[in-house]
């Protein structure tokens, strides 16, 4: 994004070009009747694009989004077919992100740092901004169907530690040699201790998982391009803590960060469930460490004022205004207000105001229980949608972030694993075996301590 911090107008991109200016070997896909999909890939570089075009009449219109055109611009830049497309299989594993070139035609370049065999897959969820549209515009019900993969089945048997849900719709790329040496595969050499001066303080760093890395969590590990991520340990978790008191105030994420969080503290192995509570706390006497978590998914219950008395104020939103189908300017409007509270809350302060940290909205999964069939096809009956999380964290962010106050987004780190058992919706679960928990306490504790 660009401009004016309260608009948000992307810059259109470029048409995408037909022929390529590296030599590659491409591979045409028609196994969806809408849209026509080509991979291409440079062995030499292990570089490469994946091309998705409409096939047939493209309604890029943004008449279906809202009566409110200050976003119009936005939303054409990011057009109106909503597709995600991964590397779900391989040394690395990421998202592939998918810019609009115009006319319904979708590009997005990748490249791989190590050698290997990876595997692309390709899904569509949505066509005509079905997964932004605002309800009560049209007469026309919106909905979204069952995601539809762009490239055909193969003939592959998953090995048997496959992170990938739909590894019989993918395709396979190979990278034999990795022609040039850049800092981020020095970051990716794990056989040389990190160095200290390289360690993350940040918590909204896009990066990538390793897979069959050392450290981690069964072998999967998030490498940020810029810096390493320092794992925390149980006693490097209370020495990062110790003295301090951290409260959680949101919906039901914020919640389960308080749950991994407790027990990276406490040592312990306890469950992470969805349900509702109002109120949490745990107490850690050894190193004076407090916890307390207060539901408030709108930040609506009380002042932020209130928890001026806390050393450190983890806080978040999106989930329940997604639900509720909130337009992009009520989001924006709201944003604000919130920046403008933890503003004033500061300057109340009796002495050293708390640390405050924004945690955006991690991603979902596309798993079949998540919809509900209707004679369309299928419905998500509220706004909650990935196209939809990353839009509204994107903006909160910038937002966050111009203020100067800590950001944290999960949606980086659940993206590409999000459809391989560690999410009950957008909420993280089995503990101790979750590399995607284990990544956001890991960079909370990040930006708070390092």
């Amino acid at each position: 994004f660009s401009g004016d911090t309260r608009v948000y107008v992307q810059k259109p991109q470029p048409k995408a070009q037909p022929t390529e200016t590296i030599q590659q070997d491409c591979t045409a896909f028609g196994h969806d009747p809408s849209f026509s999909v080509k991979v291409c890939f440079d062995r030499t570089t292990c570089s490469g694009s994946i091309v998705a075009h409409r096939v047939g009449q493209c309604n890029a219109t943004t008449t279906k989004l809202s009566k409110n055109t200050t976003n119009s611009a936005l939303y054409e830049a990011i057009g109106p077919d909503f597709l995600q497309v991964r590397i779900v299989t391989g040394p690395e594993l990421f998202g592939v992100d998918m810019q609009h070139r115009g006319d319904c035609m979708y590009q997005g370049d990748f490249s791989f740092y190590k050698q290997g065999t990876y595997n692309i897959e390709a899904f569509l969820h949505s066509i005509n901004y079905d997964h932004l549209r605002e309800p009560g515009l049209e007469t026309t019900p919106f909905y979204l169907f069952h995601p539809k993969s762009l490239l055909p089945p193969n003939n592959h048997t998953a090995p048997h530690d496959s992170l990938a849900s739909h590894y019989n719709y993918t395709f396979s790329l190979s990278c034999e040699a990795v022609a040039a040496t850049t800092p981020y595969q020095t970051l990716l050499d794990d056989s040389q201790p990190h160095s200290s001066q390289h360690q993350c303080a940040h918590g909204s760093l896009p990066g990538r998982y390793l897979t069959g890395h050392p450290q981690g969590t069964n072998g999967t590990w998030w490498q940020p391009f810029s810096c390493n991520v320092k794992k925390f340990d149980q006693q490097e978790a209370l020495k990062c803590l110790q003295g301090k008191s951290i409260a959680f105030v949101g919906d039901s994420q914020i919640r389960t960060l308080f749950d991994g969080m407790r027990n990276l503290v406490g040592g312990t192995v306890l469950p992470i469930h969805k349900y509702v509570d109002f109120f949490k706390g745990f107490k850690y006497p050894k190193a004076s460490i407090t916890m307390g978590y207060y539901w408030d998914p709108h930040l609506e219950r009380q002042p932020l004022e209130n928890f001026n008395n806390w050393t450190i104020v983890v806080t978040g939103g999106g989930q329940w205004h997604s639900k509720e189908n909130w337009r992009l300017d009520q989001w924006d409007h709201w944003l604000d207000s919130v920046i403008e509270q933890i503003q004033a809350a500061k300057q109340t302060a009796k002495g050293a105001p708390p640390t405050w940290v924004w945690q955006a909205m991690p991603a979902a999964p596309k798993k079949p229980s998540y919809w509900y069939p209707t004679f369309l096809g299928y419905r998500k009956a509220h706004g909650q949608n990935n196209a939809k999380y990353k839009l509204f964290n994107d903006v909160g962010i910038k937002k966050f972030e111009a203020a100067g106050i800590h950001t944290l987004d999960p949606f980086l780190f659940s993206f590409p694993i999000a459809d391989v058992g560690f999410n009950q919706g957008t909420h993280f679960i089995n503990p101790p075996h979750n590399p995607v928990m284990d990544t956001v306490c890991w960079m909370l504790l990040s930006l708070l301590c390092v």
